[in-house]
């Protein structure tokens, strides 16, 4: 028996499809050589689709078979872009089908696979290492030609030394006591967008890394929300495309190991905490920006 549904009763607020995490590998021949890169890649589409929710109408949507094969098609001829430049190509393509499409939105992400130097010129076969990600790239096409340029960037952090965490609320349930010293280990989030793409993208998404990083070592800590707060304020500061900065903190509590002490040894053992992680966030915007908001 066919169930009947009164789509009068609701109405569809947002909506969503896509392809997530299509991974390549590209190979570039060139006189100086041969490189390997590696490219994570997602394409999200929005809007514009309710008659395939309220009725299965799939006529304006474009499989997502179909997004997978304009990543593959566009890395063919045009291998060598920048990720922005290969973000916002690969949406102009893909919104010229999938033209009732109200949003489109990709996230990238690359890394490179270089010659191992170490390695002794008498082989035939090079062995390679790959570098760390420099980022991701977040690329919004809004209508039919605005973009939004963005980054995000995750990063493992221990910060062993130079924290503490006093003189906060305590209620008839808080077990937590004051600490002059502690260690901060965890995973740091940071997401940004540009008021103006830089010129060398590389180049600024280097400074974003180096900066949080040298921010997360040295800036006062006498909370999480302290060196938050200064690192994005370091980061606008330092790095001047950039207009408002996101960033997320989650740390691992640290639970020191009761073994026996050797006289004299300055080794410490920890376990890291199974227990529910705890976050912390703070965005911050360039005061400029605000102002012309108003």
């Amino acid at each position: 028996m066919k169930t009947t549904i009164d789509t009068d009763i609701a109405t569809l607020v947002t909506h969503s499809y896509g392809k997530r995490n299509i991974n390549v590998l590209v190979r570039t021949e060139s006189t100086s050589g041969t490189t390997f890169k590696e490219m994570d890649i997602s394409v999200e589409l929005s809007g514009g689709f309710d008659s395939a929710y309220s009725s299965g109408d799939n006529s304006e949507v474009l499989p997502t078979d179909s997004l997978k094969a304009h990543v593959l098609a566009l890395l063919e001829n045009q291998r060598n872009l920048s990720l922005e430049d290969f973000g916002r190509t690969l949406l102009d393509r893909i919104c010229q089908s999938a033209t009732t499409a109200k949003q489109a939105k990709c996230i990238l992400s690359e890394r490179s696979w270089h010659p191992d130097v170490t390695e002794h010129v008498q082989y035939k076969n090079s062995a390679y290492t790959a570098t760390q990600p420099n980022g991701k790239v977040l690329v919004t096409r809004l209508g039919t030609d605005s973009y939004v340029f963005g980054g995000e960037m995750n990063l493992n952090t221990l910060r062993p030394s130079e924290s503490s965490f006093i003189g906060f609320m305590k209620d008839r349930y808080t077990r937590q006591k004051d600490v002059f010293e502690r260690s901060l280990i965890g995973d740091l989030n940071c997401r940004w967008t540009y008021s103006v793409l830089p010129s060398d993208t590389d180049k600024s998404r280097s400074l974003v890394r180096e900066v949080l990083q040298g921010g997360f070592a040295n800036v006062s800590s006498r909370s999480v929300q302290e060196t938050l707060h200064g690192m994005a304020v370091l980061l606008l500061n330092e790095v001047k495309d950039i207009d408002e900065v996101n960033l997320e903190f989650e740390s691992i509590a640290l639970k020191e190991h009761d073994g026996p002490n050797t006289p004299g040894s300055d080794v410490g053992v920890w376990l890291l905490s199974e227990t529910a992680p705890s976050f912390t966030t703070a965005k911050l915007t360039r005061k400029v920006q605000q102002e012309l908001n108003r």
